[in-house]
């Protein structure tokens, strides 16, 4: 496919894949007696008008009701929730007839009260099975353009994070997959990691140059040419000022796997969450424009859907994001997870961190330090199917050498990454497989602070792009504060 998005991308030109139902994002026209599916239309670049999102969380056992219900009125109470979804991979019964004072008989009570913004999407009334892909089924409906997932057990990341910060970058990049919990594939060949250096640090310039928002594209290169970033900046820039270079172009990356199988092969990095560079994003904590809902339940997709369902690690997260990048011929936009507040003189220096000094502010620091690794360790360290054989777990899942958090986590039907044995490379067959499908991957995002070079740094022995710090306050977010890149865009 010459380095660009693979032929399912090949509906950005009209931006629709014709099928032939009435679903979010699509309209239908079919004659009498046929079966058909809906039209998808893809979404716009930008979607500045939208302020509220709709959210999304998918459980299947009554048992993992009670972390969600810990932050379910929270959500509610957010100012841009609109409603909160859940969607039920499980009887209908389990809930609607549970003991009264349960968790489950509370939700039940929300579900039938009409003014209350949550509602229960039952999978099995709707015909569908417990399915992980049953959270982006077009029959939700969303009220909102803008949809926030969050799985049951978390992490739920704050409303100044999500709403401020993340609803706003979206908004700038509506035809993108955005999130906070990013991860990418290791390229193994030299002919993949330089592309993929020449691809970050070119997606860099372009953020740096306007092009890396949902800009029309064909006016921003006009833009560019007169000198300026702003809309109206070609009909203001003097005729004699010089065009600037023009801004790098960057592509998808082909995998040739007709070369040598042991260099085209790509490895799945579940070791940190890198801002830059990022091919996909776990799916706590993303926004999806629900016209995409369309797309992912397309009988033009039925095989990926398939092989989502029987492969063992069930690679939703690997799937739609490969699918929504490759429909919208862009990398997923990435913002970071935590976002301090900005600080004042009450609650400490700007920029300071908010750890304060002496032996008090080195306790915080051990304490962050140690959230950090509970997380890298505990989040994207499962297999979480919910209907799986037990023959799938490792024999020693649960030896006497498991401390009780482990435990834990095992009866609620958690299959941590060292308890099966052949998960890690599970898991990189599965992203070899979808990246094979497409033929493709992804340019790779780049961080909150691209185009900044107060936060941004390059380590030189491994080439690869930081934002410094990890978590930063809000006033450091350009597309956040008037005059920074992106700003103006909505």
């Amino acid at each position: 496919n010459n380095g660009g998005a693979s032929s399912a991308s090949s509906a950005g030109g009209s931006r629709s894949l014709a099928g032939g139902g009435p679903v979010a994002g699509a309209s239908s026209t079919a004659a009498a007696g046929h079966t058909y599916y809906p039209t998808c239309h893809l979404p716009p670049p930008t979607s500045c008008h939208v302020t509220k999102y709709s959210i999304i969380i998918m459980s299947h056992t009554v048992d993992r009701l009670s972390k969600v219900m810990k932050n379910l009125e929270e959500l509610c109470r957010r100012k841009a929730t609109s409603e909160v979804v859940l969607v039920w991979n499980a009887e209908k019964s389990q809930i609607s007839e549970a003991k009264n004072g349960t968790d489950a008989s509370r939700i039940w009570e929300w579900h039938l009260d009409p003014s209350h913004p949550f509602r229960i999407f039952l999978s099995f009334e709707r015909g569908l099975k417990n399915d992980l892909l049953n959270r982006y089924h077009p029959s939700i409906e969303p009220k909102e353009e803008a949809i926030v997932y969050f799985d049951d057990d978390g992490p739920f990341f704050s409303e100044l994070a999500m709403s401020e910060v993340g609803l706003e970058l979206w908004r700038r990049n509506s035809d993108a997959q955005v999130g906070c919990f990013p991860r990418n594939v290791r390229f193994m060949s030299d002919r993949m990691k330089e592309h993929q250096i020449a691809n970050t640090a070119g997606s860099i310039k372009r953020v740096a140059g306007g092009l890396g928002f949902g800009f029309n594209e064909d006016v921003l290169r006009q833009n560019n040419a007169a000198g300026g970033r702003g809309q109206a900046a070609a009909a203001q820039a003097a005729p004699a000022t010089p065009p600037p270079p023009p801004l790098p172009e960057v592509s998808f990356t082909p995998t040739c796997r007709t070369r040598s199988r042991d260099t085209e092969v790509v490895e799945y990095n579940y070791h940190n969450f890198p801002s830059h560079a990022a091919h996909m994003l776990l799916p706590s904590g993303s926004i999806l424009h629900r016209n995409y809902l369309c797309f992912v339940w397309h009988p033009a997709f039925e095989s990926l859907r398939r092989y989502v369902r029987t492969h063992p690690t069930h690679c939703d997260d690997q799937t739609i994001s490969a699918l929504v990048s490759h429909l919208s011929g862009r990398a997923p936009r990435v913002f970071p997870r935590r976002v301090h507040p900005d600080k004042t003189k009450e609650n400490g220096p700007a920029g300071g961190g908010g750890n304060g000094g002496g032996e008090e502010g080195e306790k915080k620091k051990k304490k962050k330090r140690r959230r950090r690794r509970l997380l890298l360790e505990d989040y994207d360290a499962y297999i979480d199917d919910g209907s799986s054989d037990p023959g799938d777990v490792h024999p020693d899942a649960h030896s006497e050498q498991q401390s009780p958090r482990q435990r834990r986590t095992d009866r609620a039907h958690r299959r941590l990454l060292w308890q099966h044995k052949d998960w890690g490379t599970l898991r990189e067959e599965s992203i070899n497989s979808v990246s094979g499908y497409f033929g493709s991957i992804n340019p790779g995002s780049v961080g909150w602070c691209a185009g900044d070079s107060r936060y941004e740094i390059v380590h030189r022995r491994t080439r690869r792009e930081e934002c410094k710090p990890e978590f930063p306050e809000r006033g450091m977010i350009p597309w956040v504060v008037e005059g920074g890149t992106g700003h103006d865009v909505c």
